[in-house]
């Protein structure tokens, strides 16, 4: 099955969605809701939701409660991109580390859009830092 590289950013911003303070909650949203909003949305939901510190038991918990599927990967490689070089995000390869990642599938002008947000966990098996990931696959 063919991978499309290409990530998919959507703005969606619904009053039924924030808090009483205006702010955006991971409680508030359902996976369908938290996949449509741009990356830096999702990323400030996602720290304040789930700080670095949190148990992958109750990261896990936590995205399971609004619709994603969550695995515990242990001893593989945890990929993710960092501050932008030259103005392109550098990649950061980390192997042998176990991470939670926690996945929703929607549908995409045809195609399956696989949504992810994958947590690195430190030794004592709680969250150091997260990724988040959005391709498509070919039907």
């Amino acid at each position: 099955m063919a991978l499309c590289c290409m990530t998919i950013r959507f703005v969606l911003v619904v009053a039924s969605i924030l808090a009483c303070d205006g702010t955006l909650t991971l409680e508030s949203l359902s996976a369908k809701k938290l996949v449509q909003m741009d990356t830096s949305n999702i990323r400030k939901i996602v720290e304040q939701a789930v700080p670095v510190g949190t148990s992958a038991k109750d990261v896990t918990r936590q995205m399971k409660e609004i619709g994603f599927d969550c695995e515990l990967r242990k001893n593989s490689r945890f990929q993710s991109h960092s501050e932008m070089v030259n103005g392109v995000p550098r990649l950061i390869y980390i192997p042998n580390r176990d991470f939670v990642v926690c996945s929703y599938v929607d549908v995409y002008e045809g195609y399956e859009r696989v949504n992810s947000i994958e947590y690195l966990l430190d030794r004592d098996g709680k969250v150091e830092r997260f990724a988040i990931r959005s391709y498509l696959k070919a039907p």
